[in-house]
């Protein structure tokens, strides 16, 4: 009887989990095109999109992160002639701001629809920059980082996956190292009663946090705190929170924040 509760229990939760994966599995941000081929002083173009079509969102911040000794920015003037089509289609009134830090390293783009009840979900572009290789030949990138989100009425949509840019400035052979997400999965998963959480280091942490939440936001579990060496690293996860206490089946969001790269986010699916 037992046994046959967990299974009824198991294909509700696959079900349930796979229709979300494929009507919502989340918000994909890309810059595009992946790979650009330019030549020292030439200035190109990317977008910022949203590259699948995932969960609605009515506003985002998009992080982008890039070398300026390589890279000029060239700032859109107004601001509004960058915007495209997936967020000028759907409301005619936004909210647009550009923000950069004093080091010119990064720019932050933080877009909203203003219209009542309007969302919007992929595929379609948010917003374009335009930039102008340097003199320096050798290959560089412009990455989508750690704060780079999607917003629901304010709330952030969970989880977040964006992928960055190469960008080949003349004679270029060598591939530059991603500002990006680090690697991280969970093997099984779905699991039941025990998994592990692996990811990759390409370099040493001087801290890291390893954090599970429910789809409502709350943190149930804090697997790691502390700083962790460059390498392989594997953790063994029971399905319990922070109190010893078993968690209930369903579907939660492991989260990886590190100290100097971007965070990763996947789902893991509990079955009792």
């Amino acid at each position: 009887m037992l046994h046959a509760l967990r299974l009824v229990v198991a294909l509700i939760v696959l079900a349930a989990t796979g229709a979300a994966e494929r009507s919502a599995a989340e918000v994909h941000f890309a810059l595009s095109p992946p790979v650009v081929q330019v030549q020292p002083g030439e200035i190109f173009e990317l977008e910022i999109q949203i590259a699948d079509v995932g969960d609605s969102i009515n506003g985002y911040d998009a992080v982008l992160a890039y070398d300026p000794q390589r890279l000029q920015l060239l700032v859109p003037s107004p601001w509004s002639s960058g915007e495209g089509a997936l967020f000028t289609g759907a409301c005619p009134q936004r909210f647009l701001v550009l923000s950069a830090p004093a080091d010119s390293s990064r720019l932050t783009v933080s877009h909203v629809v203003l219209c009542a009840g309007v969302r919007v979900t992929g595929p379609g572009v948010t917003y374009r920059l335009s930039f102008r290789a340097r003199m320096i030949q050798g290959v560089t990138r412009v990455d989508l980082v750690e704060g780079t989100a999607g917003y629901d009425a304010g709330s952030p949509v969970l989880p977040v996956r964006a992928d960055g840019a190469e960008v080949r400035v003349g004679q270029a052979t060598a591939t530059a190292p991603a500002f990006g997400r680090p690697r991280l999965r969970v093997v099984p998963n779905p699991f039941n009663p025990i998994t592990e959480i692996e990811f990759e280091l390409t370099a040493d942490e001087p801290r890291a946090c390893l954090d599970l939440f429910d789809f409502q936001g709350r943190r149930v579990r804090r697997l790691y705190d502390g700083a962790l060496p460059r390498g392989n690293h594997a953790l063994p996860f029971r399905g319990r929170d922070d109190h010893g206490e078993a968690l209930a089946s369903g579907v939660y969001l492991l989260r990886l924040t590190l100290a100097t790269r971007p965070a990763r986010t996947t789902r893991v699916v509990l079955l009792r």
